[in-house]
This record gives C-alpha cells, structure tokens and sequence, in this order.
C-alpha cells in the first residue's frame, strides 16, 4: 500500500478517494474516526497512565476527527509548499498542537509524547484497520 502524504488516518485509502463520490467520503471518515479514536484513545490512554493524567473519550475521537477531515480535503498538501519545514515534521507538530488543544490540562511533554506516538500508529495500524473494516461494508 502506498503512502499518501498525510497526518496519519487513511494514508493509502486518501488517495483513492476524490469529492465526486460523498457517500465514499462521508462512510470512510465516519469508519475512520471510529477505529481511529478507538485506537488512539487506548494509546493515549496507555501514556497517560504513566504520567497520571486522565483523557476524555471524546477528546480522542474529536482529535481523530479533525485530523481526517484534513487528510480528506487535501489540507495538508497546501500546508508544505508554504513551509520550510519537511512535511513528516509539520505533520507531526500538528498533531501535538491537536493533542495540547484537545487535552489543555496534559503537561507539555506528555503531549509531545502522545501526538508523536499518535502519529505514528495513525501511519502504520490505523490504515491497515481502516483499509480492512471498509472492505467489508457492502456499499456498491
């Protein structure tokens, strides 16, 4: 599977996606920030044990969310071409400012800890169960 440049969610599924098809769209953001935040919030959950901090659920899934709706409108691939910094880097920083924003009360190296990590699980699990969870929804 190749990698589109993104946040994380659907890295390879982004790229086969396009506006003119909404149900598409609509059905992999929603299956997206489902499985997302589930994985997220038990590896966010996982951390904060270990710096004795709590997160709100729904936190996790508004975090996942706002990173699809990026993913899948392109947001990402303006963001580069205006920055000096490499894309995997930005990337990332978004998802630590996400993660500060969504969880205020986490210290600021939690929050780097939980966004770097979050990013790399959003890359490599978050795809693969995205990817096989929507090929079993019978939608054509």
């Amino acid at each position: 599977m190749a990698f589109h440049t993104s946040l994380g969610a659907l890295g390879g599924i982004v790229g086969s996606l396009n506006l003119a098809n909404p149900i598409g769209l609509g059905v992999n953001i929603i299956v997206s920030t489902i499985i997302g935040g589930v994985v997220f919030l038990i590896v966010a959950e996982l951390l904060a044990k270990g710096f004795r901090e709590s997160i709100p659920a729904y936190r996790a899934f508004l975090v996942v969310l706002i990173i699809n709706v990026i993913n899948m409108f392109g947001v990402i691939n303006l963001i580069p071409q205006i920055s000096i910094l490499p894309s995997f880097v930005l990337q990332v920083l978004i998802w630590v400012g996400l993660v500060k924003l969504a969880f205020n009360q986490m210290s600021i190296k939690h929050a780097i800890v939980v966004g770097v990590v979050g990013f790399v699980v959003s890359i490599l699990v978050i795809p693969i169960l995205v990817g096989y969870a929507t090929s079993l929804l019978p939608l054509k």
